[in-house]
């Protein structure tokens, strides 16, 4: 909370008040080629996957590198979810989730996501290719008239990733959101959002279990956001992220890491707009 840039530097991290918490319930149904959840559910499951770069425990730990910015899933709540496999490559994903992550008054102010994903072979190596487009019925505001809040917001995005060979994979996400609007109780939005990567494996140096990962990525704030706020530089911010998994046993993983953040809160963080260089080092536990 120190830090004021767009996209975060901790997935992990939570505002809790330190209690325990269920972070999913449900039921899930399968009808031939159809599944069906409900319960307490978790949109990143569903949509804006990947397979290098989807899971802050063992991959990256910045925010934007486990899901697009620009996506706005609600916190884990109340919600809906029906997938249906048309071939054995191809499937679409369809989730509802209640907008404030609670379960009072769940279903006015719903959000809707959709995904078709496409399981490649590319040169004999497995890929995946996902494009989904979302749709929040929260209240936001537009930033030219703050009158006008009772807007929704709508975006859409893609998800690729690819075996390139049998040590290395590949990762390109983007995604886009109406850039005249904000969510209200926040202070900025989103344009659109780009991320690359690339996951090694260890086994190259004699360590089959292990992993590096690198990353870059850049957010972008939109005009409307600039304008509104005049003297504000509004630039892109950039976002570095490497780790290392060192598989210790089949209990233990830990994973030293650096993130740079360049360009904080698109040069205009009060705090400190410049580069911020972050270390850390993370412990998994798999029982």
């Amino acid at each position: 909370d120190e830090l004021k840039i767009f996209s975060g530097t901790n997935f992990d991290a939570t505002d809790g008040d330190g209690s325990i918490e269920m972070v999913e319930g449900w039921y899930e149904q399968y009808i031939g080629d159809l599944t069906a959840t409900l319960g307490k559910l978790d949109g990143t499951i569903y949509i804006d996957t990947n397979e290098y770069a989807n899971d802050e425990a063992s991959q990256f730990l910045a925010n934007m590198f486990r899901n697009n910015p620009v996506l706005p899933f609600p916190d884990n709540g109340p919600g809906f979810r029906a997938a249906y496999a048309l071939t054995e490559n191809f499937d679409v994903d369809a989730i509802y989730l209640g907008g404030d992550g609670d379960w009072e008054d769940a279903f006015n102010n719903g959000f809707f996501a959709t995904q078709a994903h496409i399981q490649s072979d590319i040169l004999g190596a497995p890929g995946n290719f996902r494009f989904y487009g979302w749709n929040s019925l929260r209240d936001h505001t537009k930033f030219t008239d703050a009158s006008s809040n009772t807007n929704d917001s709508y975006g859409f995005g893609l998800s690729f990733d690819q075996e390139l060979t049998e040590y290395l994979g590949a990762f390109v996400r983007y995604g886009w959101q109406n850039p005249e609007v904000f969510l209200n109780g926040e202070d900025f939005a989103l344009e659109h959002a780009y991320s690359i990567g690339a996951q090694l494996s260890g086994e190259i140096w004699n360590r089959q279990d292990d992993v590096f990962g690198i990353a870059f990525g850049q957010v972008f704030p939109s005009d409307d956001y600039k304008d509104a706020n005049a003297g504000f530089k509004a630039d892109p911010e950039s976002q570095l992220e490497a780790y290392y998994n060192f598989v210790l046993n089949e209990h233990l993983t830990l994973s030293p890491m650096v993130q740079v953040v360049f360009d904080p809160f698109g040069g205009d963080a009060v705090n400190g707009d410049k580069t911020i260089v972050i270390g850390g080092y993370r412990a998994q536990v798999t029982y």
